[in-house]
């Protein structure tokens, strides 16, 4: 736990300052006579990115705390932490290259060095630790358990999160339940 946490805290302060170099990269490059960071578009991916930070800095704030206190809710906010963090690094570097457009690519500014060191630390502790996170007794599992109780799969990329429903039990609809085009059909063409 105390590796988990330990290892957010690197993967907030990448995410942090991948955030600053887009930010000022984005203020300094110019396209149709204006800098690109006054586009509406970019200002709304500076801003999910602003909060996706903001939001595994207080997790990561929460199991600094816990370790600490050494409080019993150590393992509960160390993988919080560790998640939160490692989402919005990944979407820092991901946002990262984006925004630096073509030149994001290349080996002549720092973006695949944060790409890279995202995806390693991603890696580094393993998933050992995540799926006892999403073990049938866990409170974070217990958490994003449907009202009537009923665990679904979590679909965040985690392996081992998917836990099946007790038999004779239907999985609740999918939000997007619109029926799958027939096979050797196209849709909108009337075929």
């Amino acid at each position: 736990d105390r590796a988990a946490v330990l290892m957010a805290f690197e993967q907030l302060g990448s995410a942090t300052r991948a955030l600053e170099m887009t930010r000022e990269f984005v203020m300094d490059r110019y396209a149709f006579g204006r800098p690109i960071a006054s586009f509406q578009a970019v200002k709304h991916r500076l801003a999910d990115l602003w909060c996706e930070i903001e939001l595994a800095r207080s997790n990561c704030y929460w199991a600094a705390w816990a370790l600490d206190t050494d409080d019993s809710e150590l393992e509960l906010a160390a993988c919080s932490a560790r998640i939160s963090a490692t989402k919005a690094l990944d979407l820092a570097t991901v946002e990262m290259i984006q925004l630096y457009g073509g030149v994001g690519y290349t080996w002549e500014y720092d973006c695949h060095l944060f790409y890279r060191r995202s995806r390693l630390l991603g890696a580094a502790l393993g998933e050992a630790g995540l799926e006892q996170v999403f073990a049938r007794d866990s409170p974070l599992l217990a958490a994003v358990s449907t009202p009537s109780g009923r665990s679904q799969r979590v679909d965040d990329g985690v392996r081992g999160a998917h836990r099946p429903l007790p038999p004779g039990e239907a999985p609740l609809p999918h939000r997007d339940s619109r029926p799958l085009p027939q096979p050797g059909r196209v849709p909108g063409l009337g075929r």
